[in-house]
């Protein structure tokens, strides 16, 4: 056995229905989601819920809770590319925006994960060098914004950052990142320009990353709309450091 999930509560029909295939956290690896359309939270009936998991470690990414009566992920189903960001989405039955108790025609939501972080490869190797383009993609609406660019090891975690959620593991590479910058890395640190864009190149050299060989970073970028008051982070995304 490889995992082993349970429900949340009695009889929520955790794995009324499961699929996978589909990369929604952008780590190469195909993630996979659960339904339980019976699930209650806090004494509220029927809601239900939807459960995506990474397809690399198993860890759960988000969680979908309906409303009261609402029988979330009754349906559910992965979408390739709708909406045209060359990015796949979820898509399973939800309340059609009426008040518990009414009768409810039923509806479909569609919802895409923004990484807000790409990378244009997610490997590099230790021998020959070479370069990683980190691309900060954040809404318009953090455009000016300063940002920097995190890293941390492959272990799942989350760091508490003023409010603000950081997928990324406690290490000693994520505080000196986050307080010290990664140092010689052009665009590792900076501001976002008009439309929330950014470039970070990050270049080894033959040999420099040696002590690395088989390890996974991971990377995230946080946005700030003062010092040390983040506003927005965006996904994990890893990089392994091959021979």
């Amino acid at each position: 056995m490889i995992h082993q999930y349970q429900g949340e509560g009695n009889f929520s029909a955790f794995g009324s229905d499961v699929l996978g295939g589909v990369d929604l956290d952008y780590d190469d690896v195909p993630d996979f989601a659960v339904a339980a359309r019976f699930a209650d939270f806090g004494g509220v009936s029927g809601q239900g819920a939807v459960y995506v998991y990474s397809g690399r470690d198993g860890e759960l990414l988000t969680r979908f809770v309906g409303q009261e009566r609402e029988y979330l992920g009754t349906t559910l189903d992965f979408v390739n590319d709708i909406s045209g960001d060359e990015k796949d989405e979820i898509m399973f039955y939800e309340n059609a925006g009426v008040p518990p108790g009414t009768r409810n025609p039923g509806a479909i939501g569609i919802y895409s994960f923004d990484s807000f972080l790409e990378a244009d490869r997610l490997s590099i190797s230790s021998s020959q060098g070479g370069t990683v383009k980190f691309d900060h993609k954040f809404p318009i609406s953090e455009g000016g914004k300063a940002y920097r660019l995190l890293a941390s090891s492959d272990r799942r975690g989350i760091a508490h950052w003023n409010g603000v959620d950081v997928p990324l593991a406690k290490t000693w590479l994520l505080h000196r990142t986050a307080f010290g910058g990664l140092g010689g890395i052009p665009g590792a640190v900076g501001f976002l320009d008009s439309n929330g864009h950014a470039i970070t190149l990050m270049s080894l050299n033959p040999g420099v990353a040696s002590a690395f060989i088989g390890r996974t970073i991971g990377f995230a970028s946080v946005t700030f709309h003062a010092p040390d008051q983040p506003s927005l982070s965006s996904a994990r995304i890893l990089v392994l450091i091959e021979p």
